[in-house]
């Protein structure tokens, strides 16, 4: 492992609150796809959530200390067509009267121009039952209608952005609210506490290119994965019950069985999700299965090998890369015993 640096810690705090929000799938099953993720936003907050929720939104929680976000797709990611998608966004505000300040009647404000283009007009959107949430829809060209809802919730503010209607924003922040209720944060200057491989897993990956990796519970990662509905299921059938993170991933299942299961699973994701899907073997890797396939003008290799009760997976654009990297995964799992 190499050392821990500030980002690993950061990150780690905001799988933390990850694991915390609901699924988007668990309020509307349909949404089965996810892909969030941690985000270490230093140098780029402006940039990022001026373009995805607007300036004036942007502009109130830019004080957030920490962010933590969550999608739900009605399709694969890749796949053609534009799917129906939601963004769940978690800013951890420095105070609850922060975020109590940041979500206020302002926030239906117009925002600045974006690329030469005046802002589209604000809808106000009634949320029944829920008159703290602050919601209104915005129609564009390029985007269609997309409905923005904001939830103070103790020192977070909840974005959901998407198209998720009134009755589903107000199922999903009574979850989050809930959720949450039980959450004690990690002060800023305590993050160096925490313990970024609790699970004992980074040091079985391979290692990062910064940082030292970090491990995270089996629920934590399910947010980021990209079949949400059906990871769950194949975590749950082989005990998956944590994963590390480094240069690559490394998850671990209840027991050999358990890892074969899951191996299984990954690949048949991959295979049933993925056009033409050339897959081989790795020479001094036996069980392994390194799957190629392009998705637009993007050309990836993903490849899983079982180990014991361990799972490694490696993704990367350049294939001979991918499978020199899933032959050392092997080798490290084999001789952890």
């Amino acid at each position: 492992m190499g050392t821990p640096d500030r980002g690993d810690f950061v990150k780690q705090e905001s799988m933390r609150m990850l694991g915390a929000l609901p699924l988007v799938s668990d309020i509307d099953p349909v949404y089965r796809y996810g892909g969030g993720g941690a985000r270490d936003y230093a140098g780029d907050f402006d940039v990022r959530y001026r373009g995805e929720l607007g300036s004036v939104p942007a502009g109130r929680v830019a004080s957030a200390e920490l962010v933590a976000e969550v999608r739900g797709s009605t399709a694969y990611w890749g796949a053609p067509g534009r799917p129906d998608v939601i963004g769940v966004i978690l800013f951890r505000m420095p105070s609850e009267k922060a975020a109590a300040d940041a979500v206020s009647p302002a926030l239906l404000g117009r925002d600045a121009p974006s690329l030469g283009q005046e802002s589209p007009d604000k809808v106000p959107v009634d949320i029944p039952g829920s008159p703290g949430i602050v919601a209104y829809s915005k129609t564009s060209a390029r985007e269609g209608k997309d409905v923005f809802a904001f939830a103070a919730i103790r020192q977070f503010v909840l974005a959901v952005v998407g198209d998720f209607d009134a009755d589903r924003i107000r199922k999903y922040t009574d979850a989050a609210a809930a959720a949450l209720a039980g959450f004690t944060a990690t002060p800023i200057d305590r993050l160096g506490t925490l313990a970024v491989d609790g699970y004992d897993l980074a040091r079985l990956t391979l290692p990062p290119q910064s940082g030292g990796g970090m491990s995270d519970s089996a629920r934590a990662i399910l947010p980021v994965r990209y079949d949400v509905v059906g990871s769950k299921k194949y975590f749950d059938d082989a005990g998956v019950d944590a994963a590390g993170a480094g240069a690559n991933v490394v998850y671990r299942a209840r027991d050999r069985v358990g890892a074969l299961g899951l191996a299984k699973a990954m690949v048949a994701e991959i295979r049933d999700n993925r056009p033409g899907v050339q897959s081989e073997g790795v020479r001094g890797a036996p069980g392994a299965d390194c799957m190629s396939y392009t998705t637009g003008i993007l050309t990836r290799t993903e490849c899983v090998v079982p180990v014991g009760r361990y799972v490694a997976h490696y993704e990367s654009s350049q294939k001979q890369l991918a499978v020199q990297a899933i032959g050392a995964s092997y080798l490290i799992l084999r001789d952890v015993g």
